[in-house]
């Protein structure tokens, strides 16, 4: 998901970005190529910035392929956006949305996992389990 930032509020978008990631994260341009093409949006490929974490974030799970360990480091971490579980979960809901059909086992799994193991997970209006089951 992405989002295009008016030209006046370009600078004090980045600063607070730019600080919200500081901790082990670096800005990066790169080239978007939007899918599914469709004649509501522009299909062309379009520069776009992303943050990347590094090996040297302390937060940084890419170590470690095991899913069940990425969800013990998501479970116990939060940052200025929120708890990172319902980072995921709003993520998941997003894929869904947005790319009806399409399948991120990665995230899916994830999300699984994490709602087993969260306690909060169930607060709120919206049945995380079944949304689960769809992906």
């Amino acid at each position: 998901m992405g989002y295009r930032i008016a030209s006046k509020d370009k600078q004090q978008v980045l600063q607070h970005l730019d600080h919200r990631e500081k901790n082990g994260y670096e800005r990066h341009s790169v080239k978007f190529y939007p899918f599914p093409w469709s004649q509501q949006q522009l299909n062309d490929p379009q520069p776009i910035l992303l943050y990347v974490a590094t090996q040297d974030n302390p937060s940084f799970a890419g170590h470690n392929d095991e899913l069940e360990t990425i969800a013990e480091q998501i479970l116990i971490s939060a940052g200025q956006s929120g708890k990172n579980p319902e980072y995921v979960y709003k993520l998941a809901e997003a894929m869904r949305s947005l790319y009806p059909g399409e399948e991120d086992d990665h995230l899916f799994e994830l999300e699984k996992i994490l709602l087993k193991r969260d306690q909060s997970s169930t607060d709120g209006d919206i049945n995380r389990s079944e949304l689960s089951k769809e992906g």
